[in-house]
């Protein structure tokens, strides 16, 4: 099976070379700065303009969880949770081809 693509430069516009080290503050304020407004949040129901209202001691401590994530390894099952929903796109609303499946995934 093909490896999927990825795109790493596409939240840093390449600022910030791929790494295996400790995520910086730097560049937690990067990726919560590029989160969408408006989106509908996943299971956690925290709406990513939360996020971007933390002040830096609440960014600090989200950054010491994202380090220790990346360096165990090791996700909360919580955070592997998607809901599929159903979502209209247009046309009549009683066709099931006018319904897009969509999954809200979790702000973190």
């Amino acid at each position: 099976m093909p490896r999927p693509k990825h795109n790493p430069e596409c939240l840093t516009r390449g600022a910030f070379p791929i790494s295996d080290s400790p995520f910086t503050l730097e560049e937690l304020n990067v990726v919560i700065g590029k989160q969408g407004n408006n989106k509908a949040p996943g299971t956690d129901n925290l709406r990513a303009e939360l996020v971007k209202y933390l002040g830096e001691e609440n960014r600090l401590t989200l950054l010491q969880d994202f380090n220790h994530i990346h360096h165990s390894g090791k996700l909360e099952a919580s955070l592997h949770e998607a809901p599929v929903v159903s979502s209209f796109k247009k046309g009549d609303s009683s066709k099931l081809e006018n319904y897009r499946r969509i999954s809200p995934l979790q702000t973190f």
